[in-house]
């Protein structure tokens, strides 16, 4: 007598694709530190996963979201700024 086990469910497609940091990092060709840094400002929203949560994962969406395009107003703003320093 044989038993058939199934095998473990594979992640649907409804699931958000996640990064690591050092994924992020790579992909906006940034250090790592930098992510921690945005993640800890507030610029970037990160996730804990796992009972000691230690697990820290990205979401792929929050990567993309923080592409802005850059607008002749906008580079007038930062123009404008680094005129005041």
């Amino acid at each position: 007598m044989t038993i058939s086990r199934k095998a473990p469910e594979q992640p649907t497609d409804s699931m958000p694709e996640s990064m690591t940091i050092a994924d992020v990092a790579k992909s906006l060709s940034l250090s790592t530190a930098t992510i921690r840094s945005m993640i800890f400002k507030g610029e970037l929203m990160a996730y804990r996963l796992g009972v000691s949560g230690r697990i820290i994962r990205i979401l792929k969406s929050d990567v993309d979201a923080l592409w802005t395009p850059i607008t002749i107003s906008t580079l007038l703003e930062v123009s404008h700024e680094s005129e005041a320093y």
